[in-house]
């Protein structure tokens, strides 16, 4: 009654899980939390034409060699040190995009609370993980940082979805 109330007769819960993905560094599991957006028919009611752009392994090899031969050899025998790489895997990549006010209907999760003895109403504001929108719109956002950082900044960067890869000379 309380959602029908805020969000209006179409809102919509969506099932949230835990699933089990390695070990923490004390041994325990962990879990990423899930948002399961095809059971309850969200993932059905989206559609785009448009593809992800992704990188593969290939192109990390190319970065090194891009850097490599972009100084010549004396440099490298000066610095005494050769090109690096890095890589950087964003916490909660989806998460750190908003979603419309308009859209919080469709993402709600319910969970049983024992102190109060009810249900209490989570609202998701940033992209679910479990979502298709939100696979199209993170990369969109990422894709778009990832151009502009090449641009501005002159730095050789990839990415991988959330994983994002650079390669500079140690002097740098």
């Amino acid at each position: 009654e309380e959602a029908v109330v805020k969000y209006g007769q179409y809102c919509n819960f969506v099932e949230r899980f835990g699933l089990e993905q390695g070990v923490k560094k004390d041994g325990t599991p962990k879990y990423r939390a899930v948002d399961n957006h095809k059971d309850n028919k969200n993932n059905q009611a989206v559609h785009r034409q448009q593809k992800v752009p992704c990188t593969n392994v290939h192109m990390i090899l190319l970065m090194f060699r891009l850097v490599a031969l972009s100084f010549p050899l004396n440099i490298w025998k000066e610095a005494d040190g050769d090109p690096k790489g890095s890589t950087h895997d964003m916490k909660g990549a989806y998460r750190q995009c908003p979603l419309q006010s308009s859209h919080m209907m469709f993402s709600l999760t319910a969970a049983y609370n024992e102190l109060i003895q009810n249900v209490d109403i989570h609202e998701m504001f940033g992209m679910p993980f479990g979502g298709i929108h939100a696979v199209h719109s993170f990369n969109r956002i990422a894709e778009y940082l990832l151009r502009v950082t090449r641009r501005v900044m002159w730095l050789v960067m990839e990415r991988y979805f959330d994983d994002f890869f650079s390669v500079e000379p140690e002097f740098s």
